[in-house]
This record gives C-alpha cells, sequence and structure tokens, in this order.
C-alpha cells in the first residue's frame, strides 16, 4: 500500500504488518515531526498563544491520563 510521508510528502510503501496506518517514511522524518511540533508548542507557550491546560485538554494520545483529558473547568478543586 502507498502513503505520503507526513514530513516530506514523499510516496513510500506502508508496511503491511498492522497496527497504525503508518504517517512517516523513515524513523528519522517522524523525529524531525515530532521535535518540530515540540518546539512549536514551545514557542507558542513562551509567547501566551497557548496554555499548558489547552495542551492537556486537546491531547488526544492513547497514553494520556485519562483526568488530562477532562475540560479544566471540570478538574479544578477549588479551596473551601
Amino acid at each position: 500500500m502507498l502513503a505520503r510521508c507526513t514530513w516530506c510528502g514523499c510516496v513510500f510503501a506502508a508496511r503491511q504488518s498492522g497496527g497504525s496506518p503508518q504517517q512517516f517514511c523513515s524513523a528519522a522524518h517522524r523525529r524531525a515531526f515530532w521535535q518540530a511540533a515540540s518546539a512549536y508548542a514551545a514557542w507558542l507557550l513562551r509567547t501566551n498563544q497557548i496554555t499548558i491546560e489547552a495542551i492537556k485538554v486537546h491531547s488526544s494520545s492513547a497514553g494520556a491520563a485519562p483526568e488530562a483529558q477532562k475540560p479544566i473547568q471540570d478538574r479544578l478543586v477549588l479551596p473551601q
């Protein structure tokens, strides 16, 4: 099955062994994508264009803690 690399756009033969659909033509391009995404998120944080809470709420990774996926107002514990 042919796929297009998310990072460079080249067409490559995706693995046929199962798992999640392959998005990158190489491990180097997968790392480059995540390094760039991380740097961009850090820049957004530094320039106050996004908050850590927004990142947590919108996290869609399978390993994300269920608590982090709840809206902030549902997670706040206010002093009584």
